[in-house]
């Protein structure tokens, strides 16, 4: 059971452990911010996971509320350019007011600058990153949210909030403050791309233990988790100190996260925000691939199709009202009131938001009365940029009748809001009143006469109306006359009293007092006692076209006599009767009684076009018109016309290339016409219509091409009537064909240092031959050997080039062939890739010592070379830094170019073969230093040519320690006995045959000891009774069994003491540098005299001892007494000790004396001059100036 139970589990794991992949579209994101051209990002993957980077429009569709819209173009950016949300987070402790490296400026006034100079470093493509800034101390501030404004996040560091204050938490600036507010990490959750975190302070943390939790700590592991959580990687610069440990562990704990350490210096924060700026933008997935798109009002709801995989995606969006285009009329509304002409007005359009195109034909109304007599400028398309405005004059013609209008008209232009004005036309008027004919003396009553119309949009007040003039007294209105409202659209009508006077016309004035001014019209009849005929006087029947083909009117004939009107005959005349006839036949003879009337029809259904006319003539008994004839017209209309081409073949085009035909299109009828232009895309027209075009006028269009989409495009150019809705099809062909290259990345290989040729293919995959002249590497490792350029590719062929890749390092490559050429304005890349073999060594320097003032050798070493044979290098670089206070450079072997720097020694064009083991000798003095030892840094190393990659191993040099002791022996003598000095050096260490030359001084009391034989003589201080003597060149080895390296010989005096110390100091050697411990001697006097006390000699020296030199005659003048009798010897010596002149003289008493000494061999300078007797010793210094 166990069994299958564990099969069965082993089952499930695999099975969920497939991924299982699809074809794919996902739109991420859409930018309307430059409306109308929209930014759409989209992935597309296949079946197997991989996504596509390389597309063809023509396979793309975008549609808008089932709307195909123009694409623009697609593009993807390269594999390595990636999205990002970048959160700049900066300490704001109180240090960071103190001053920087820069003269002047605080740390923060330098963070603040490197910050702006980051922000403004940010790609210029702002879809590509979003930023936010955070500050920190013992708490936090948020100063910007994330935002790609660079204006904003500028302005964000301007705020006083950047003033340093406080201590620095970075528990505040990762997570969270004491009081909660969210730092760094807490805010990527609201990242859109990938979060990067730039994390600079100037101190280690100091958080507070309260309140809890406890801040002491970096919470390092918290902070690590919010950052793998969020998926956030971890910058940091420290200013002017160490990177802490729980620092470089947060950062290094993040994919792709580096700490960093700083000097508050404005160019290398600046360096440093540049690289990082530089690394985010690369690493993480490729950023989505773009679709550039024309919207209009109607966009918000985009779908994409990719065709091969038929696959789409939709996406939501809103247009920011304030981009969307509004147009601001000024005089929106226009009332016309009793226009006989054209009504023309000045009009002003005035882009908001956005700017507004204004598209052919500029205005559109439903009865095609509105036009524009003046542009202001071009006449459409033209632009009008936001905010700015242009003054046109437009017309409105009037209705022929005389009835109220109102009606919208718009302005065709790319607005969203704004394009619609409202006209209203009417008129206000009295109407003549034809009373007809009536029998002299006797009342007519003429029914509900119209005597005048408001067809206007308001009411109209009549104060009064009256009968006026002429033969008022025939005229009488039934019923008011005064304070009358007269509705919108009504007519007011009265019963009129007929009584003519006389057989004649009689005639009066209606005259109207109104709120609009005065009017009048015309009142009469006349008089009879016969029979007469009345009729319309003319007829002009409405326009005939497609429309309305034939048209019957009705003709009232009258008789206004007292008698029967006999019609003999009605009948058609002119020139155009054929196109007129009696509907259903001619009336023939009519009877019509008194105050009678008749009605015919005519008929017009003519065959003819234009302006047709002809005469209804009535021949009859009336006294007044016995032929009474009524013309009659009619106008026919004609829509036609024509065109010069019939179709437009545009050859072969590249994608987005536009090329275009002027095609004419001729009105041939006899009205004006109004044409709609339907096109399908990639081609258009310009204007794009509706078009007008007068009668007997042409107008040239011009039709384009224009596809960002490869294919074979047939579509007709519909021209429609649109009032007769008749089309004329001009066929349209265009093939859109762009030279394109097989993309596939080109693997070549390497050895590093070592130029190599490949033969590449390069291959024209279109139907369309291609010309490359330009071809440029990304790499300049890599370049073109051959062919030279221009490339001519023939269709579906290919060529070979040659192609030099010189690696200069064993990183891998990926580097893009950039070809420019035509057609098309081509530009493409291949990616080629290569992981070079570097040929490696390691550069070594070992362990040494040496002795202080040692000449050492330190040899610089290469070893385990590989592959050296192939790395083509003959010469090396390499830097070692040292301490220069314990090793001072003196030269090396063999001699190459040196260059000293502080602390460092730069070795340049040093030769190399493979076969080399020991690069250099260089040859360092050992100084006397409080150093003991120092690191041999190897930095900095490269090849001159060819390439090595190099492990530089340090080596290290310290100094070995010399010491010894050095003492006196203790002496006894009688006095005037001859004895000798032991001078000892024992417990010698590191004491070598490179040490020479002891110099030690002995010190002891001159009134018990004197110098003889080869111990120098030294000098004496009689205050202190002292004698010193420098004893030189001592040897290093001992000279005897006894350690002694000196026996010196003395004579006992009888002095002022039965001892004496025999100091010893200021011990050294003259080459090489031992520390030596000094111990003194010491001399006792055997056998003195006790006999009645110690007797002891104690010299008293005279005052007179004078020296005066006289130059001039090379003689020195000795004035002294002695201290003593007997021999006295006198000494003139240099300060080296040397004896220059000697003497000797014996006094036989104690007094003073002058003594002359001869000098001639002495030199300018100074000198002393010694008086010794058998027990005592003077001297003085004296200047010696020929």
């Amino acid at each position: 059971m166990n069994r299958y139970l564990k099969l069965l589990i082993c089952l499930i794991a695999f099975t969920f452990s497939i991924k299982i992949f699809a074809q794919q579209l996902q739109i991420f994101e859409v930018f309307p911010g430059t409306y109308p051209v929209i930014t759409l990002e989209f992935k597309v993957w296949d079946k197997d996971g991989n996504e596509v980077r390389n597309y063809n429009a023509n396979d793309i569709q975008v549609l808008e509320n089932s709307i195909e819209r123009a694409i623009q173009s697609v593009s993807c950016p390269p594999i390595g350019q990636t999205k990002f949300s970048l959160i700049l987070t900066i300490d704001i402790s109180y240090s960071m007011s103190e001053p920087s490296t820069i003269p002047g400026k605080t740390k923060m006034d330098v963070v603040r600058e490197a910050a702006r100079n980051a922000i403004n470093s940010l790609p210029k493509d702002s879809t590509r990153w979003e930023a936010a800034i955070t500050l920190f101390d013992y708490e936090n501030e948020l100063i910007r949210d994330f935002t790609n404004s660079k204006w904003w996040l500028n302005k964000g560091l301007d705020t006083f909030l950047l003033n340093p204050r406080s201590g620095t938490d970075y528990n505040a600036g990762f997570l969270y403050s004491w009081t909660g507010k969210p730092g760094a990490l807490l805010i990527a959750r609201k990242a859109k791309y990938k979060p990067v975190v730039i994390f600079l302070t100037d101190g280690k943390h100091e958080g507070r233990s309260s309140p809890p939790p406890s801040r002491v700590n970096v919470w390092v592991g918290e902070i690590l988790d919010s950052a793998r959580k969020y998926d956030v990687t971890i910058y940091a610069i420290t200013l002017g100190f160490d990177v802490p440990n729980e620092l470089n562990a947060i950062c290094t704990g993040t994919p792709y996260g580096q700490a960093y350490k700083s000097v508050p210096s404005q160019e290398e924060l600046n360096n440093l925000y540049s690289n990082i700026l530089n690394t985010i933008g690369t690493f993480g997935p490729p950023a989505p691939c773009k679709i550039k798109f024309t919207s209009d009002c109607s966009g918000g709801n985009v779908q994409v199709i990719y065709k091969p995989f038929a696959v789409m995606d939709t996406f939501a969006y809103k247009v920011p009202q304030n981009i969307l285009p509004s147009l601001e009329v000024i005089d929106r509304t226009y009332n016309i009131l009793n226009q006989t002409g054209a009504f023309e007005q000045s009009v002003t359009l005035k882009a908001r938001n956005n700017f507004v195109t204004v598209d052919p034909p500029g205005v559109s109304s439903p009865f095609n009365n509105v036009s524009v007599v003046d542009w202001g400028g071009s006449a459409p398309p033209f632009k009008i940029d936001k905010d700015s405005s242009r003054t046109i004059k437009i017309s409105i013609t009037p209705f022929s009748d005389s009835l109220f209008h109102t009606f919208d008209f718009t302005f065709t232009t790319s607005a969203c809001d704004g394009n619609n004005a409202k006209v209203n036309t009417g008129w206000i008027y009295p109407l003549d009143v034809d009373c007809g004919s009536g029998v002299v003396g006797q009342s007519k009553t003429v029914p509900q006469k119209t005597v005048f119309c408001n067809n206007w949009n308001e009411p109209l007040t009549i104060y009064s109306i009256s009968v006026t003039g002429g033969d008022q007294g025939d005229f009488r209105i039934l019923g008011g006359t005064t304070n009358i409202t007269l509705q919108p659209q009504s007519c007011l009508q009265y019963d009129i009293s007929f009584t003519p006077s006389d057989a004649s016309n009689r005639e009066s004035k209606l005259v109207f007092n109104t709120q609009k001014g005065r009017f009048e019209s015309r009142i009469f009849g006349s008089g009879s006692g016969f029979p007469e005929i009345s009729s319309v006087t003319t007829l002009k029947l409405p326009d005939l076209d497609c429309k309305r083909q034939s048209f019957d009117t009705t003709i009232v004939v009258k008789n206004t006599g007292a008698l029967n009107l006999e019609i003999s005959k009605f009948e058609l005349t002119g020139p155009n009767a054929n196109e007129f006839s009696f509907v259903p036949s001619n009336p023939g003879q009519v009877t019509i009684p008194p105050s009678g009337e008749y009605s015919f029809v005519v008929r017009c259904n003519p065959t003819s076009k234009g302006n047709l006319n002809a005469n209804v003539v009535i021949t009859s008994n009336a006294k007044n018109s016995p032929v009474y004839t009524i013309p009659i017209s009619v106008f026919n209309a004609e829509y036609a016309f024509t065109t010069n081409l019939n179709s437009i073949d545009f050859g072969l085009l590249c994608p987005n290339e536009e090329k275009s035909y002027d095609l004419e299109i001729r009105n041939v009828g006899n009205v004006d016409l109004s044409l709609n232009l339907n096109i399908n895309s990639p081609f258009a027209v310009n204007p794009s219509g509706p078009i007008n075009i007068p009668n007997g006028s042409s107008l040239v269009i011009k039709v384009l091409a224009k596809s960002s989409v490869e294919g074979n495009f047939v579509a007709d150019l519909n021209i429609v009537d649109n009032y007769c809705n008749v089309t004329k099809k001009v066929q349209l062909n265009a093939l859109v064909v762009a030279p394109k290259i097989d993309r596939q990345p080109i693997p070549i290989s390497g050895v590093v240092g070592v130029p190599k040729d490949t033969n590449v293919t390069i291959k024209n995959t279109s139907n369309r031959q291609l010309t490359i002249t330009q071809a440029n590497f990304s790499d300049p490792q890599l370049r073109i050997v051959s062919p030279n350029l221009p490339w001519t590719i023939p269709q579906m062929s290919s060529i070979t080039c040659v192609v030099r890749f010189d690696p200069q390092s064993s990183n891998p490559l990926n580097a893009y062939l950039w070809l420019f050429g035509e057609p098309c304005n081509f530009e493409d890349s291949i990616l080629f890739t290569s992981n070079p073999i570097a040929s490696k060594a390691t550069i070594a320097i070992e362990n040494h010592q040496g002795l202080i003032g040692e000449i050492v050798t330190i040899p610089i070493l290469i070893k385990n070379g590989t592959m050296l044979d192939k790395s083509g290098t003959t010469r090396i670089r390499t830097k070692i830094n040292y301490d220069q206070n314990l090793l001072k450079f003196v030269s090396t072997n063999p001699v190459v170019n040196t260059n000293l720097g502080a602390n460092n020694i730069l070795l340049d064009n040093i030769p190399f073969t493979p076969n080399t083991t020991k690069l250099v000798e260089i040859n360092f003095e050992v100084l006397n230093s409080t150093v003991t030892q120092t690191i041999l840094d190897v930095n900095s190393t490269q090849t001159l040519d060819g390439f090595i990659a190099f492990t530089e191993e340090d080596g290290l040099f310290e100094v070995l320690p010399s010491s010894a002791e050095i003492s006196v022996g203790t002496i006894e003598a009688n006095t005037g006995e001859e004895f000798l000095l032991p001078i000892y050096l024992k417990n010698a260490k590191n004491l070598t045959n490179f040490h020479s030359g002891i110099s030690t001084d002995l010190s002891f009391n001159y009134t018990l000891m004197e110098p003889i034989g080869n111990t120098p003589s030294g000098n004496v201080d009689f205050g202190t009774q002292k004698a010193t003597i420098r004893l030189n060149n001592l040897p290093v080895v001992p000279i005897n069994n006894d350690s002694a390296i000196a026996m010196l010989q003395f004579k006992a005096k009888l002095g002022n003491a039965v001892s004496t110390d025999i100091e010893i100091g200021n011990t050294r050697t003259n080459k090489g540098f031992v520390v030596f411990t000094e111990k003194p001697g010491k001399f006792t006097l055997k056998n003195v005299c006790n006999s009645g006390g110690l007797r002891l000699f104690e010299p008293k020296p005279m005052v007179v001892f004078d020296i005066n030199p006289v130059p001039s005659n090379n003689t020195i003048e000795l004035t002294f007494t002695p201290l003593e009798t007997g021999m006295h010897r006198i000494t003139i010596c240099d300060l080296l000790g040397n004896t220059l002149i000697s003497t000797n003289f014996e006094f036989q008493k104690v007094e003073t004396i002058v003594y002359q000494i001869y000098a001639k061999e002495l030199n300018n300078g100074i000198f002393i001059l010694r008086l010794e007797g058998p027990t005592t010793l003077r001297s003085q210094k004296f200047i010696w100036l020929k």
